[in-house]
């Protein structure tokens, strides 16, 4: 199999697995297992695991496209229930980090969301 086709081969398997909404979570579920979450993190674009959480960091151009850019990220969550912490600093700088509280790790709606917010971005 020549690489190219590889490389399409295993970006489809990924995206095969990968989940496309965000589900309740029942007490008592799992976080991911490790090899999920490095794999689907894989899929992501300007996303990097900092523990039991995924980080985007953002510099826009000026301090109103910063407040535009939360609100754009806000109105995704909000569609899929599930909701980044969102810290703004030195006036144009945004920081999302989404991690399943509830599970007390990465769960598969982190990564739906992060997807849904790479759609837009």
């Amino acid at each position: 199999m020549a690489p190219r086709e590889a490389k399409r081969e295993t970006r489809e398997a990924m995206q095969d697995d990968f989940p496309m909404t965000c589900r309740p979570l029942p007490k008592g579920t799992p976080p991911l297992e490790a090899e999920t979450a490095e794999r689907w993190l894989r899929e992501l674009h300007g996303w990097t695991r900092r523990g039991d959480a995924l980080v985007m960091q953002r510099e826009l151009a000026h301090f109103q496209a910063a407040l535009d850019w939360i609100a754009a990220v806000g109105t995704v969550a909000e569609a899929h229930d599930h909701h980044p912490d969102i810290h703004l600093s030195n006036w144009n700088r945004v920081e999302l980090v989404l991690s399943t509280h509830s599970i007390g790790g990465l769960s598969a709606n982190d990564f739906v969301v992060a997807r849904a917010i790479d759609a837009f971005d």
